[in-house]
């Protein structure tokens, strides 16, 4: 049966960048991911790893402005969708119809800010396969040519620019510390107080921190009378590395490397609103380290004894400094044994979940790996099922989440 993200209403929604692993086959011929792009952007995107034997096809559509989408075409499967109504709510933006097992990929000089879907599609065969995809917003070059707004003694005498925006911010002249992403307020990590107030008058702020230690850090936004959003800005300026853009609080966790430069961006979700924020940067501890490493991370799993219940506890978060993935074992000694595998509590992010024998690759053994609930939630992920005799191994990969695990 096809999961609910091969149709509209149940496309599974990403912030950018994207950097996950699907699989497509003969019972889930398409995989629909939402995203939103605040401002005017470049994109790039590729589909990879996929396996020799298969074919899968790539698909960018933009929603149609000021239009709805009636419940009836939002749960038609998308490959079933009439041309009529795809072209009445969709546009598309780009496409990569390679042959083979040949990577697919999509880049786009300029999209406007607004909703988009990608498709990935299965023409043949099945496989696993990784979808990244990265915007980086195009400045048109306008802002920060003010005729001279300056700075004295604290005192901000502003100025006359012509407006512009962008990743940088600038626009209306004057250097108010933290205004503009060249006047960054230094701060350090991890960091439990970054605090400040948005308003119309004040709708952004920017931090620029140079971490002494890499690793996977949470980031955890919060605010009082209203809403407000979070980016991550890379060492360029301009390269956003992650993007938080839901209603309420934003809760992620991102890698940052040791010695490079990184700039927070923290700016008003929408106009109206005085918001008192506080932002939290914690670095992450790994407790469990195995990883599979394409077959070269064997001997690192964790070993599991199941004649009592385990109730383990750790994230994941994709290409992590300390855990890209968690991989344990353990053995049947009986001709056969039921075993569950439950990976559910995952607050902030997908997870999939695999197990396979030793001997095999993930891909021969058993995955799971839903869609998003439609109301945002992440499902649990549960494997059951009757195993023989062996050493087996189970992983979580993919996605960026705490997660619990329970056999």
């Amino acid at each position: 049966m096809a999961d609910r993200d091969n149709r509209l209403n149940g496309a599974s929604s990403q912030s950018l960048p994207i950097n996950r692993n699907d699989k497509l086959g003969k019972q889930d011929l398409d995989d629909l991911f939402k995203f939103s792009l605040t401002a005017k952007s470049s994109l790039t995107l590729r589909v990879s790893n996929i396996k020799r034997g298969a074919n899968f096809d790539v698909e960018i559509y933009g929603f149609k402005p000021d239009t709805t989408i009636p419940a009836k075409v939002g749960r038609t499967e998308f490959r079933k969708l009439r041309a009529s109504d795809r072209n009445r709510y969709l546009t598309l933006a780009g496409s990569s119809r390679k042959s083979g097992n040949k990577a697919e990929a999509i880049e786009l000089s300029e999209l406007s800010a607004g909703n988009y879907v990608i498709r990935v599609l299965q023409r043949q065969g099945d496989s696993r396969y990784r979808l990244t995809t990265n915007a980086t917003v195009i400045n048109d070059g306008t802002g920060g040519s003010g005729t001279g707004g300056t700075n004295t003694g604290g005192t901000d005498t502003g100025g006359s620019g012509t407006g512009g925006s962008g990743t940088g911010g600038t626009g209306t002249g004057g250097t108010t510390p933290g205004n503009t992403i060249q006047t960054a307020i230094d701060q350090t990590v991890p960091n439990t107080s970054i605090t400040g107030t948005l308003s119309d008058a004040d709708t952004q702020d920017f931090y620029k921190v140079t971490p002494t230690t890499a690793g996977d850090y949470l980031f955890d936004l919060s605010g009082t009378g209203g809403d407000a959003n979070l980016e991550i800005i890379g060492a360029d300026q301009s390269t956003v590395l992650k993007r938080g853009i839901n209603a309420g609080n934003e809760k992620f966790i991102l890698p940052l490397a040791a010695g490079t430069p990184y700039y927070f961006r923290v700016l008003q979700a929408g106009s109206g609103n005085t918001i008192g924020y506080a932002l939290g940067v914690t670095q992450l501890s790994d407790t469990y380290a195995g990883k599979y490493d394409n077959g070269n991370g064997l001997g690192t799993a964790t070993a599991l004894n199941l004649a009592t219940d385990q109730n383990l506890s750790n994230y994941v978060v994709d290409q992590g400094i300390n855990s890209p993935e968690d991989l344990f074992s353990f053995n049947v000694s009986t001709a056969q044994a039921f075993v569950t595998l439950n990976l559910s509590n995952m607050p902030i992010g997908d997870l999939g979940l695999q197990i396979f024998k030793q001997g095999e690759t993930p891909e021969q053994g058993l995955t799971r790996n839903f869609a998003r609930n439609p109301d945002g939630s992440y499902p649990s992920e549960i494997l059951a099922g009757r195993v023989t005799a062996g050493t087996l191994l189970h992983s979580r990969y993919s996605g960026c989440s705490r997660r619990r695990l329970y056999l």
